[in-house]
């Protein structure tokens, strides 16, 4: 009977640290994309080319127009203003941008309102940067 608790309290210990092991500081969301990370694309220029190297499902959309049967645009919002599709992206220089955030259809559409089935790419410039 010993064993058995010991054995199953070296398990929980294991999902307990493996646990820990994940969640390396509280900051890591894979719906963010930080100025840090960012950063780490020296072969980039712009803030498109930072995501098509780092974060590429960001680029496909995910909803399709019952209408016309093709893929809704993807949505960009700078400093929450309306910037445009992502392909607008590429005229956005990377030192400029602070962070840059997917957000599915759902929380869009209760954020701003219809017209983003195919999701947002919210972006926060740095002030003075």
């Amino acid at each position: 009977m010993r064993f058995s608790h010991l054995t199953l309290a070296s398990m929980l210990l294991g999902v307990i640290v493996a646990c820990a092991a994940t969640t390396t500081g509280g900051g890591d969301n894979p719906n963010v994309l930080t100025y840090e990370e960012l950063q780490s694309v020296t072969s980039s220029n712009s803030a498109y080319e930072a995501i098509r190297l780092v974060r590429p499902q960001w680029l496909r959309s995910r909803g399709v127009s019952s209408f016309s049967g093709e893929a809704d645009p993807i949505v960009v919002y700078v400093d929450n203003v309306r910037y445009g599709e992502a392909e607008a992206l590429q005229s956005m220089s990377l030192p400029t941008v602070e962070s840059i955030e997917r957000i599915d259809a759902t929380s869009a559409t209760q954020r701003w309102g219809t017209g983003h089935a195919g999701g947002v790419l919210a972006v926060t410039t740095r002030r003075g940067g």
